[in-house]
């Protein structure tokens, strides 16, 4: 059996703040105005500026989009946020026994509480990233 892989303070800070309270949660964008996906979690606390209101640029009048280059990024990790926390994949992929390989994106449209999902990523941190960071 393989060591479980650690968290680095990067990827420590993002479960601590799932499980914070600080953030509310809701599901099918990285932010809305009633709340966070557990990866618009992680975009906030790589840099809460970021954040532009979706009546600035188009469609809904809940979204949010997560802009760091000209891409207006709204349901999944963009590339600078993806490799700051080391995640593997922009939707957070691993292999759950029950389901097979499965998404944190999915797990927190499923409804799975920010909590719940903390604990997956410390169960799962060495298919969630590349390293500790």
């Amino acid at each position: 059996m393989t060591q479980a892989q650690q968290l680095g303070p990067r990827q420590r800070a993002l479960v601590e703040a799932l499980r914070s309270g600080k953030y509310t949660q809701d599901t099918c964008q990285l932010r809305t105005t009633e709340g966070f996906c557990c990866l618009g979690v992680a975009c906030d606390l790589y840099d809460p500026t970021k954040w532009v209101f979706a009546q600035e640029d188009e469609e809904s009048d809940r979204e949010w989009a997560f802009v760091i280059t000209v891409i207006r990024e709204r349901a999944w990790l963009p590339d600078k946020v993806r490799e700051y926390y080391g995640f593997r994949t922009p939707t957070g992929e691993y292999n759950q026994e029950k389901f097979g390989r499965v998404q944190l994106s999915a797990d927190n449209d499923r409804g799975v509480s920010f909590s719940a999902i903390a604990d997956t990523i410390e169960a799962h941190a060495s298919e969630l990233f590349s390293e500790p960071l």
